[in-house]
Formats: C-alpha cells, structure tokens, sequence
C-alpha cells in the first residue's frame, strides 16, 4: 500500500480522508464512496490512488469477505507469482526427491491465526526438502491490510541437532527478480539439476 501523500491535498479529499478514518460505515457506504473515488475525475490520480488505498485497507479489515467480491481475492496475486515461479523452477530442476511431497503452492500456517497472535494477512509459498535435508523456500506474505507486502527467501537446515542459523531474506515486490534469483541460487547447491 502506498502511504505517502502529496505535497498538496484538495479540500474535498481530505474530508474524505477524515470520513474514511473516523466515521464506522456500512459495507454499502465503503462500496458506493468506493465506487465514486474509482470515478471521480476531478481530483488527481495521486488523490485517488491514496483514497483507494485507505478503502481498500477499511474494507479488508471491517468486511473481509465482502470486500473479496468486490476486490478480488486477497490471495490471487501471491498465488499466481508462486505459480509462475514454480513452473519455471521445474523446468530447470528435478522435484520429484522433494522431501515435502507437494509440487504446489500452498498456504502459509501463520495466515490462519489471528494477528494478535502472529497470524499474517497474507502467506503463501512453495518450497523443497532435499535428501540433505536442506529446506528452501520463497513466500509471499503481509503481515496486515496495511502492510505493505514483501517476498522472502528461506534456507534452512531442518534437522533437530542442528545450530545453523537460518539465511532469511526479504525483498520488496518491487524486487521480485531478485528474490527469485535467490531462491534459483540456493536451489543449485541443494537441488539436482533435471
């Protein structure tokens, strides 16, 4: 999400701004107010990015399975990039010694608690247990509406009598490319090629 605002806000956006942060509203009200932001021609594309932001965010967070049908699903970007990076992973290495048993993308257990508890907005991810027992992972995840997301690359020695420390790193989405650079390099020392 895009926090920042500009130098210059019109009056009427920063009514709006006041409304949306300050004023509990029906799901009907969020969806019309929405509906006209998405619309509006007379503020700039700044104003309305900004507005659609903080609706986005109100939305997910007071009416989250209203606001799926009227946004989409939350997880339809993470899944479509984890999909797309384990096709073309696939393609260069062999998975099928993969220790976990799933060639897919799957849900992160830190999105089905509360985040009071640890629990993340979004997590999605693939990854591969060698026979060395090495676990390399890339995730997709939020911590809450208004986070912004990140991707994060694992490897990990699983192995209980182990005293290796984790190689965690997170990238922005922005650095995508990058993250799955990682991931393809930390593949190569753990995963045979096909």
């Amino acid at each position: 999400m895009n926090n920042e605002f500009p130098l210059k806000i019109s009056l009427q956006v920063q009514k709006v701004i006041d409304i949306i942060e300050n004023k509990k509203m029906s799901y009907e009200q969020y969806t019309n107010l929405f509906n006209n932001t998405s619309g509006n021609e007379t503020i700039t594309e700044e104003e309305r990015e900004m507005l659609i932001d903080k609706l986005v965010i109100k939305l997910r967070t007071l009416y989250p399975k209203q606001a799926s049908r009227l946004l989409g699903n939350k997880s339809g970007k993470p899944q479509i990039f984890l999909e797309e990076v384990l096709t073309e992973i696939t393609k260069e290495f062999d998975w099928s010694n993969n220790k976990h048993k799933w060639g897919y993308v799957k849900a992160g257990g830190d999105m089905f608690r509360k985040e009071h508890e640890g629990g993340f907005h979004l997590s999605w991810y693939i990854s591969y247990k060698g026979i060395d027992d090495w676990n390399i992972g890339i995730s997709y995840k939020q911590k809450s509406v208004d986070k912004d997301p990140y991707i994060q690359v694992s490897k990990r020695l699983v192995d209980k009598n182990s005293n290796v420390e984790p190689n965690i790193k997170e990238y922005s989405i922005g650095d995508r490319l990058l993250a799955v650079q990682d991931f393809r390099e930390h593949l190569l020392e753990h995963c045979p090629l096909k």
